[in-house]
């Protein structure tokens, strides 16, 4: 919805901008001027330049974007590669570059803009002198004051909001939050030679990263990172941070963003397209390359780190920050329930949550030493392997990288869960919490049933609980019932997805490089992609390279396919299906849907786009308010059931007030039951 109102809102400020305002206002001077017609003439001659010249930039504009849209897999390979080798040759110039690009970019913008503004001026202007009626003259300049408010408000608006925010985040920045770590960093910059005020936060996340105000450093850590990293360890990650300070790497974030800002303020939603085509390839073009350039700029704070003595230290921190890194990766739902029956973070919770970090990661640590051994490189990447940085500071030494919990920062730790406490959760409505527990307490009962009747259920309503158990993060139950849907129907890919990710990321389990094949190698385009990511991932950080090229070979011929495969799986109400005619499917829907309220109708059609194709199962739906659960349960035994079929299927409601009397979706050939 918000994608939409956006898009009106571009379009009416693009009118209003660089049509109505400049053509009206000439046209409106030809009849009120009357002594300066030549002058006018010029005016209007002048406008439909700029008019001309809106409808060019909006034409190449689309043209670009088409063009960037319709290159195929190879193509983006090749230009990202080619990025690769100009960041890696124009290293060095790369920073400035880019910000040149940015600023002139922005220059553009103003220029162009001070153009329609100027126009704009000297319309009204002389349409305001030379109307001789008082009335008419207050209407034109309240109406002028009204349009020219509408426009420049809520660029006020934004500006003042982000004064006051930074009034404010300078009151919060003075206190000191988490005095221990903030002596801790202190000292590491002292020593540095760093002189200068700094805000230290802490945050749930299992990284570090730096940023630069005008005035300041501010330094960001995980509450992970704090509570199993060993001091030194700790010291070496924020070294490498320091090492994007001095070597300027915030200097010239904090300038692109700057310039960033002021086009999106100048230039909102996709007005660009109308004043400023290019900005869109431009920028494209500049962010790719940074993306690429990154990992120079990562190595190049790497080699600092390398100078501290604090090599051994920083490739331990690596292989745990590796770890712990996909710990963070998985659903703790039990420390959820914990949290909603409580409305807060407690000491009981926030130990039961460092606990699930510490029990993942020690159950895998040997895992991670291998990965440290034998991780492939990307064929892109923004930031060193776990394998490259342990190569590059501990080679041939045998590391300790078990974890034990560390009480030196609990202090702080603990002020930051009072913090969320007091943030977050104190405001949250009861609702919320109310609702998760009751759905999650349907989950476990369903669970409780199910294998106190040995899964002796139709399989279709297998798959809602398999759906669910994963999304809960109770993955040992996901290898349960996917392994009892698999027994009866091997080549499920649901089941298959599901379970090749678990064994991938919860077990680092080499059988789920069979169960993610299956589903890569079936016709069923819809868990293709997120079978080849997980499968991909799991064999870079395995060293599987055969693996890894098989897959690199279809990326690049599969990426062909994505831009039909959105639009296929995509309906919208205008879309010219073909009739279905498969009557045991239609009548199995059709008896799943009489028994939900709120389901008026089912309707069925096959949209094709070039050779892909996928059957569109429409849930015609009424007073959703009213029936959400009834309707709810309804597109999950409709979707249960459809996941079991061969072929591509997609599940949609669409609201009947949506849907007028003789629209194609109510009516022959694909309306399939209608109460």
């Amino acid at each position: 919805m918000k994608k939409i109102i956006f898009k009106i809102l571009s379009v009416v400020l693009g009118i209003v901008f660089a049509f109505l305002i400049p053509s009206l206002g000439a046209l409106v001077n030809l009849f009120f001027v009357i002594d300066n017609q030549i002058f006018v003439m010029i005016m209007i001659g002048i406008n439909s330049i700029l008019f001309l010249y809106a409808i060019f930039n909006i034409i190449v504009s689309n043209k670009i974007e088409r063009k960037i849209k319709m290159m195929n897999g190879q193509e983006i390979l090749d230009e990202v590669l080619s990025k690769k080798e100009e960041a890696n040759h124009y290293l060095e110039e790369i920073r400035n570059r880019n910000n040149k690009i940015r600023k002139h970019a922005l220059f553009k913008t103003i220029i162009t803009l001070l153009i329609y503004f100027i126009s704009l001026f000297i319309d009204g202007l002389l349409l305001f002198s030379n109307i001789e009626v008082q009335t008419y003259k207050w209407i034109l300049l309240i109406t002028t004051v009204i349009i020219i408010s509408s426009i420049i408000l809520p660029y006020l608006v934004m500006t003042f909001n982000g004064l006051f925010s930074s009034i404010e985040r300078k009151k919060e920045d003075d206190e000191i939050k988490y005095p221990v770590l903030h002596e801790f960093i202190g000292k590491i910059l002292e020593s540095e030679g760093i002189i200068k005020k700094y805000n230290v936060y802490i945050v749930d996340a299992v990284n570090a990263s730096i940023s630069e105000e005008k005035d300041r450093i501010n330094i960001s850590i995980g509450n992970i990172i704090l509570k199993f990293f060993s001091l030194e360890e700790i010291k070496s990650v924020i070294y490498h941070e320091i090492a994007h300070y001095l070597h300027e790497d915030t200097n010239s974030s904090l300038k692109n963003s700057k310039i960033d800002n002021a086009i999106n303020v100048l230039l909102p939603l996709e007005t660009y397209k109308m004043f400023s085509p290019l900005i869109g390839r431009t920028m494209f073009n500049v962010i790719l390359m940074e993306l690429i350039s990154n990992h120079i700029f990562e190595e190049k704070a790497d080699d600092y780190v390398l100078e501290k003595n604090v090599g051994k230290e920083y490739a331990t921190a690596a292989i745990k920050m590796f770890g712990l890194s996909y710990a963070f990766r998985m659903p703790f739902f039990k420390i959820e329930e914990m949290i909603c029956k409580d409305h807060k973070w407690t000491d009981e919770t926030i130990k039961a949550y460092f606990q699930e970090y510490l029990n993942f990661y020690n159950r895998h640590v040997e895992r991670f030493i291998y990965v440290s051994k034998n991780h492939l490189d990307p064929r892109v990447f923004t930031h060193p392997t776990v394998k490259q940085r342990v190569d590059k500071f501990a080679p041939n030494v045998e590391l300790d990288v078990s974890i034990v919990e560390s009480h030196y920062f609990d202090s702080d730790i603990k002020a930051f869960y009072e913090e969320v406490n007091e943030t977050k959760l104190k405001n949250e409505k009861e609702e919320k919490f109310n609702d998760f527990l009751t759905e999650y307490g349907q989950y476990n009962e369903k669970k409780k049933d199910l294998i106190n009747n040995n899964f002796d259920v139709p399989e279709m309503e297998l798959i809602p609980v398999l759906d669910s158990a994963y999304r809960y993060g109770d993955f040992d139950f996901v290898k349960q019932i996917s392994c009892k849907i698999l027994e009866n129907n091997p080549s499920n890919s649901r089941a298959n997805l599901l379970l090749g990710a678990t064994y991938a990321f919860y077990d680092f389990d080499d059988r789920c490089i069979e169960c993610l094949q299956k589903v890569y190698r079936k016709e069923n385009e819809m868990f293709k992609e997120d079978a080849c990511n997980i499968l991909a991932e799991y064999c870079l950080i395995m060293g599987k390279a055969e693996i890894r090229d098989e897959i690199r070979e279809m990326f690049a011929s599969d990426y062909d396919k994505e831009v039909d495969m959105e639009e296929v799986l995509t309906i919208r109400k205008n879309d010219k299906l073909k009739k279905y005619s498969d009557e045991t499917i239609i009548n199995d829907i059709i008896s799943i849907a009489t028994e939900f309220e709120g389901v008026q109708g089912i309707s069925i059609g096959t949209k094709w786009v070039n050779n892909m194709y996928s059957h569109h199962v429409m849930m015609i739906i009424v007073d959703y308010d009213k029936n959400e659960k009834s309707i709810e349960s309804a597109y999950e035994k409709i979707w249960s059931y459809l996941d079991l079929k061969e072929e591509q299927f997609s599940l949609t409601k669409i609201d009947m007030k949506y849907l007028p009397k003789n629209h194609p979706f109510r009516n022959e050939p694909l309306i399939k039951y209608m109460k």
